[in-house]
């Protein structure tokens, strides 16, 4: 877009010098004064080929073309028009320069501020920027725990970050308490704000809007991570702000929800992973019975006893053939205790014979706790 806005100010400039080079004065009084000569066509052309580039349907380029079919030999309203519709243009581009979220700048580079914890949401935000257009190499992308887009080997860490931020980059601020409690990224966050970067706040899901805090302004537009309606118009901000080709709708879309999938994939493990209490699968094995026999880790870090309103397992095979059951046994008067951390043996039939317990891949558990007393 730059580029662009560049050529038509140039093409103006030139437009004015070849009209005073090529105009012509008439000495008859029946004939009117006239610009003509190769170099005014030459310019004509050139002023055609950039218009038909960069704004095919626009309107104006119409009117430019009128203009342009008498302009030759014609009179000084012909090239008044053809410079008006130019100087329109770039007077549109500059506009929307100015009111593009990242101020319409072209940037060169994403930089992705984030907690290396939170590295597999980071991996599917870069497949995103990737499926929106973005290259896949380090000159486009920089993000430290990526092979292909972190610091290459032999390069000194602070001194290679702090190149990036000598670029003309948009920062990414990928937000979580995992961010929060990271000095390399409050660094990166401080260096953001002290080098006047543009940034964008990409919210985990998990992470509030209220724990924002920092050198990250909290009356900036900032979005979650899983949120559907953001992800477009942070997908539009991004072809503006690079200057990338339009993405078909049902590509995006499918794009959009393949991400919005493994993000609450994500979300949900980790939302287990962080529970004070939670039920563990530790092994799966089938005994000499052919029954199933499932080692449990009862887990409660929490101070408060707890009993179990519900509790369904789920097991998959490396197949996907599912293997679903409760341990009703369990349920009944059992308590687990503040700061508990309780192994239970439980025994199974497999009521779906494909699923085979020495290939179990993965597994689903959902509790629902409730306070015992």
């Amino acid at each position: 877009m730059d580029d662009i806005k560049e050529y038509l100010k140039d093409l103006i400039i030139e437009g004015r010098e070849v009209k005073e080079r090529n105009y012509h004065a008439s000495r008859d009084e029946w004939f009117s004064d006239y610009i003509s000569g190769e170099e005014y066509e030459r310019w004509i052309s050139k002023c055609i080929a950039i218009l038909n580039d960069n704004f095919p349907s626009h309107p104006l380029t119409s009117k430019f073309m009128e203009a342009s079919e008498e302009a030759v030999g014609g009179g000084e309203s012909y090239f008044n028009t053809m410079i008006g519709v130019l100087q329109a243009l770039k007077e549109t581009v500059e506009k929307s320069f100015e009111t593009n979220i990242f101020k319409g700048e072209n940037f060169e580079k994403i930089f992705i501020s984030h907690s290396s914890k939170d590295k597999e949401y980071v991996e599917l935000l870069i497949q995103l920027l990737n499926d929106m257009g973005i290259p896949k190499n380090n000159d486009y992308i920089f993000c430290s725990s990526l092979e292909g887009y972190n610091i290459p080997l032999g390069k000194k860490i602070y001194d290679y970050i702090k190149k990036q931020f000598n670029q003309n980059i948009m920062v990414l601020c990928v937000l979580s308490k995992n961010y929060y409690n990271s000095v390399p990224c409050l660094n990166e966050m401080g260096a953001t704000w002290v080098t006047s970067r543009e940034y964008q706040s990409i919210l985990l899901p998990h992470f509030e809007f209220s724990n924002i805090e920092g050198a990250i302004d909290p009356t900036k537009v900032s979005f979650k991570m899983n949120n559907k309606e953001r992800l477009n118009t942070f997908k539009d901000k991004i072809i503006n702000s690079f200057g990338l080709n339009e993405i078909d709708t049902s590509v995006w879309e499918r794009d959009r929800d393949d991400f919005l999938e493994k993000i609450e994939n994500l979300s949900r493990r980790d939302k287990y992973n962080n529970s004070l209490i939670r039920v563990d699968v530790e092994r799966v094995k089938e005994n000499k019975n052919g029954e199933i026999e499932i080692d449990l880790r009862f887990i409660n870090e929490g101070e408060t006893p707890v009993e179990f309103q519900e509790l369904s397992i789920k097991l998959y095979d490396d197949e996907g053939n599912l293997l679903e059951f409760e341990p009703r046994e369990f349920l009944h008067n059992y308590i687990l205790y503040g700061a508990e951390n309780r192994r239970e043996v439980t025994i199974v039939s497999n009521t779906d014979r494909n699923y085979n317990p020495r290939r179990n891949k993965k597994w689903e558990i959902n509790i629902n706790p409730i306070t015992a007393y």
